[in-house]
Formats: C-alpha cells, sequence, structure tokens
C-alpha cells in the first residue's frame, strides 16, 4: 500500500513538472500577447509583474490603473523608475532637421535622449537618417523587413497604400489597442474630454485601432501655431492698439495708413502663392482660403460638404484680396513667398504684418524693430483672425487641435513591445512629460526667482537659431516624437509673457459649426474613387485660383472658373464625400 502510494506521488510529481515547463514555454511565446494581465506570476521576464513579483525588472502599469467599462484607463498613472532594469536595446527610427545644430553633430549624446535613458533605464539606439532621404530609407526597409522597433512618422512615410491596413494586418507595425493596459495614460490624454472629437477620431481609426503614438499638447490651439503679427513699434506712433484691430476693414484702413506714412512700407502686408500659410484669411468669409489638397481644405455648411476655392464666398473673398492688392498693400512678389524663409531680412526691415510662428514672432525679427525705432517699447504684436464684423461669430479655421506633426509606431518584429510601449507611455505622465517639454534643467531651462521654469537663454536668444528648431534637439521635437507637451513650454520666457501670443490669438467668438468631422473618412473604395478626379482638381485650382489675385485672371471670368472645376469632377468629388458625411452621421446617430 506504502509503495503504491509513493508511486502515485511520484507520478504526481513528475507530472506536474512536465505541466509547469508547459506553462512556462507558453508564457514565454506570449511576450507580444495583448492583455495579460498582473496575476500571472511565472518569473518570465517578458511578463508583467504582478503586485507580489517583487523580482521583475519592469514596473508595468498593467493591472494598477482604473478602467472603465471599455477597458480604457479613465486615470492617469506615475511610473516607478527606472521602468526597466534589463539591457535589452531598442532601435528607433530618427531624423533631426538641423543636424549642425546637435552639439558635437551626435544626438544620442546629446543632453535629452541621455537623461530619459537615465530616468527610464530603457537602452534606445537611434537610428539617424539624414531627413532628406527618409522616404527612400523608410521604402528599402519596409522592402527588406529591416524595420527598427521604433519608427517615426510611419504613417507619413508609408508608401504601401492604406497605413491602417498594415497595423489593421499586423504585416509591419503592432495595433496600439491592443496593448491599451501598457499605455494608460497615452489612452487617457487621448479619452478624457468626451466632447474632443478631433483628438478621439484621430487617434481611433476605429473603435479598437490605434495605427501610433501623437505628440500632444495639454491644451488645444485654435491658432495653429502661427498668425499674423503687426509692428507695435509703427502702430505706437499711431497711437493705436493691436486690439484695436479685429476686422477685415480695420485692417485695411491701418494697412492704408502704413503706406501714406511710413516711407519704409512700400509694401505694407504679406501673402503667400496659397494665399496664407494658416487659417486665417478665410474664416471671416466662411471658407478655408488655403490653396491645397481638395479632400483636405474641405467643411460642411447644412449637411453639404463645401470645398475651399470653389464656393461664392471664395469669390467674395478674392474680390477683396484683389482691391488690397491694386492698393498696392500686398508684395508683388506674394507669388514667389512659400514661406518666411522666402522673405529676404531687408523685406523684414519694410513689413507692416506678416504670418510668425507664436515662439518666435516677437523675436527672431526684433532686431530690425530695435535698429529702426531704438526708444520703441513695442514690438512683434499679434492679431487675432479678422472678421467682417465685431460681433461676428467664426464658424471655421479654430477648432482647438492639440497635435504636433510627431508621431511613433512600434514593428510587430519588436522583441519586447509591452517594455517599449510602456517607454513611450512614460512620455504621456507627469514626469515625463515635463522632462520631454522642457528638457534638461541647466540646458534648456532653470528656474526663476519665482521658482517656475524659464527658458535658457541659449534658447531664446540665439541670432543664427530659432526656438522651434532647438526645441527639435533639446526638448520633444514636434515633429519626430511622440509625448504629452506642454503647451506654454515654448512661452517660458523671462520678462516676455509669450504665453499672451497664444491666448490672444484663441480670444474670439468661435463655434466650430462647419469644420468638417474628423472621424469622417472615406472607405478604401471611396478612396480609390476620389483618386480619379482630385488631382486635376487640384492641378487647376492652383493654376487658375490665384490669377484673381493680381488681375492676371479677372473676376469677370469667376463662373468660367466654377465651370472648368465641375468638367474636371467637382460633382463627382461632391457626390462621394455627401456619402461618406452622411454615413459617419448616421453611425454618430447609432451610438
Amino acid at each position: 500500500m506504502k509503495r503504491g502510494l509513493l508511486m502515485l506521488l511520484a507520478l504526481i510529481i513528475v507530472f506536474s513538472l512536465f505541466t509547469g515547463c508547459d506553462k512556462q514555454e507558453d508564457t514565454g511565446e506570449s511576450k507580444k500577447t495583448p492583455g495579460q494581465t498582473s496575476t500571472a506570476d511565472t518569473g518570465d521576464i517578458t511578463e508583467a509583474p504582478t503586485e507580489t513579483d517583487e523580482v521583475s525588472p519592469y514596473n508595468f502599469a498593467i493591472g494598477k490603473v482604473a478602467l472603465n467599462e471599455k477597458g480604457l484607463a479613465t486615470e492617469k498613472y506615475e511610473y516607478p523608475l527606472p521602468l526597466s532594469t534589463t539591457d535589452e536595446v531598442f532601435t528607433f527610427w530618427y531624423t533631426n532637421y538641423v543636424e549642425s545644430w546637435i552639439p558635437n553633430g551626435d544626438y544620442p549624446s546629446s543632453p535629452l535622449p541621455v537623461e530619459v535613458e537615465r530616468q527610464t533605464g530603457v537602452h534606445v539606439e537611434y537610428v539617424m537618417t539624414p531627413s532628406g532621404t527618409m522616404v527612400d530609407n523608410f521604402a528599402v526597409r519596409l522592402a527588406s523587413d529591416d524595420l527598427c522597433d521604433l519608427s517615426t512618422g510611419a504613417g507619413f512615410y508609408y508608401t504601401g497604400g492604406d497605413f491602417r491596413k498594415a497595423v489593421e494586418d499586423e504585416k509591419f507595425f503592432i495595433n496600439i489597442y491592443d496593448y491599451k493596459d501598457y499605455c494608460p495614460n497615452y489612452i487617457y490624454e487621448v479619452t478624457k474630454d468626451p466632447t474632443d472629437s478631433r483628438t478621439i477620431d484621430t487617434i481611433f481609426v476605429e473603435n479598437d485601432l490605434i495605427t501610433a503614438f501623437y505628440l500632444l499638447f495639454t491644451v488645444g490651439d485654435g491658432s495653429g501655431g502661427m498668425n499674423y503679427f503687426i509692428r507695435g513699434d509703427r502702430l505706437e506712433r499711431f497711437g493705436i492698439s493691436n486690439e484695436d484691430i479685429r476686422t477685415y476693414d480695420d485692417w485695411h484702413d491701418v494697412l492704408l495708413r502704413a503706406k501714406a506714412e511710413i516711407p519704409e512700407c512700400t509694401y505694407p502686408c504679406y501673402i503667400y502663392r496659397t494665399i496664407e500659410l494658416t487659417n486665417c484669411w478665410g474664416p471671416g468669409y466662411d471658407t478655408l482660403a488655403v490653396i491645397g489638397n481638395v479632400g483636405v481644405n474641405k467643411f460642411v455648411i447644412d449637411g453639404q460638404p463645401m470645398f475651399a476655392n470653389t464656393t461664392e464666398s471664395d469669390k467674395e473673398l478674392m474680390t477683396m484680396i484683389n482691391q488690397w492688392y491694386n492698393d498696392g498693400l500686398i508684395h508683388p512678389d506674394w507669388s514667389s513667398f512659400g514661406s518666411n524663409a522666402d522673405i529676404n531680412a531687408d523685406m523684414f526691415d519694410t513689413m507692416f504684418m506678416v504670418a510668425q510662428m507664436t515662439d518666435n514672432g516677437t523675436a527672431e525679427h526684433q532686431a530690425a524693430v530695435s535698429a529702426q525705432s531704438p526708444d520703441a517699447t513695442r514690438g512683434w504684436e499679434p492679431l487675432i483672425r479678422p472678421m467682417k464684423s465685431e460681433n461676428q461669430v467664426l464658424h471655421l479655421g479654430g477648432e482647438k487641435s492639440r497635435f504636433g506633426y510627431g508621431s511613433v509606431a512600434i514593428a510587430t518584429s519588436c522583441e519586447n513591445i509591452p517594455l517599449l510601449t510602456t517607454w513611450v507611455d512614460w512620455g504621456y505622465s507627469e514626469a515625463g512629460s515635463f522632462l520631454l517639454s522642457y528638457g534638461v534643467e541647466g540646458v534648456s531651462w532653470e528656474y526663476n526667482e519665482d521658482g517656475k521654469p524659464q527658458l535658457t537663454e541659449m534658447m531664446y536668444n540665439d541670432p543664427e537659431r530659432n526656438l522651434t528648431m532647438l526645441s527639435t534637439i533639446y526638448t520633444a521635437s514636434d515633429l519626430n516624437d511622440a509625448a504629452l507637451v506642454d503647451s506654454f513650454a515654448r512661452c517660458a520666457f523671462p520678462n516676455n509673457n509669450r504665453q499672451y501670443v497664444k491666448e490672444y490669438w484663441n480670444n474670439y467668438p468661435y463655434d466650430n459649426a462647419y469644420t468638417w468631422p474628423t472621424g469622417a473618412k472615406p472607405t478604401d473604395a471611396q478612396s480609390s474613387e476620389l483618386s480619379k478626379y482630385t488631382p486635376d482638381l487640384n492641378t487647376y485650382i492652383q493654376e487658375n485660383f490665384t490669377a484673381f489675385i493680381d488681375g492676371s485672371k479677372p473676376l469677370s471670368e469667376w463662373d468660367s472658373y466654377i465651370e472648368g472645376l465641375y468638367n474636371v469632377g467637382m460633382q463627382e468629388v461632391t457626390d462621394i464625400y455627401k456619402v461618406v458625411y452622411d454615413d459617419y452621421m448616421a453611425a454618430k446617430a447609432a451610438g
């Protein structure tokens, strides 16, 4: 009897050993599988740690954050650091647009990435790629199945068709939604405001599909970070405040006065070959004046899709701009200006009003003000978007956007997706966001006498290097990174409240009534059909619309111009987008 019991115990022990081995092997294979819970206590380093697993080398958030009924995080999570104590190395396909400004020409050894690694304990190898070769290099990596673990701008550089489809098929990049338990901060930042449909619909391509991590700002900005500034020192001569200039008529009157009374202001106003660099001119006329892609510059009025450069409102706007051109207010070389980079330094001496970025609009060209008005107390000052009347409510162009240009995607070939997902998500935590927003203390920022962070002189007072591009080196790059960035970090100037500029630009009546919903997107089949018409429409508009500015095409030919649009597919494009909009609204109503 005893012998039989011993044999039975032996068999149980052997069976337990084998089943234990099987369990460990399965766990090892599932290191990329979503939905792992904190109850797994296997000791495998690819698993999330549990409350009792004190030897885990990882500090994951899974199982430690409150979730709603959809399994989405309802609170932020502050990661214990380091995130990892392993020696794993991740590769990051990356670029910088001002490589010559990088200390010693070596971004990975510059202050920010060094400090990020020190704090997180995660080793990242930056695969630096010249910005001019990014498209070709990415195509080669895709074709040779040689993607880095993390890629900047993958959705932008991807040329294999619909990037959404590439993620759905899990051929190249992960669906971040499947790893949502490892990125609660990102999920929370995207979903915390149910009324922010622009952010939610952009990130959640489908209810269960997220293709990339995007750079998000803490506060939505309706100015797009760029708008018009006016020379305050010259306004001072007229006894006028920038706050007195609110309507198109106000703009016109002050420009006429500048041309008449200030000899340097031969052509006081600058527009661009796309009319503008931001949505400033058009919204007062219920349109978007930017010349560009028909599928991008669209809006909706009373359920009907509308397109920039095609409406009666566009004719009315162009009539006004043509008048200003004939009054000599607009520089005659406007068609050669693609951006401020095309405007030479001497021209800035003659300017009275020009579009500039928030962070350098009152600094980069301050030298011209100082040279011409050494005793002036006012420099470049912001203007709000013009309106037809003081009490007009604008319906377009002012929707609050939290997005920068930066984004990153994680490759399906990554060996430890939970850890890399966690590393990216740390950039949306309080601590990670602060470091990535401001950079390293003593390098890009320092505390002022009130105990608040302010930019160092290197960041805001370099005559050869502007803050916008310096920030791509010393803080999270708005162009290449994914993180939560403090919207006012670039405004932390000593004795110069740049925050005022952002707040002022957003201080006008706006109701978002005509904005095209972000979630109303064509299907693959509809996109294919649209591609039959949009290239010809875009070419036609670019070749004809701006000709009305200088009169090379008289406004009497407007109807002929519109007829030409319909000859190359305007009706077909309108009909397709009508279906897209109606389907979106029906789905939204159905919940």
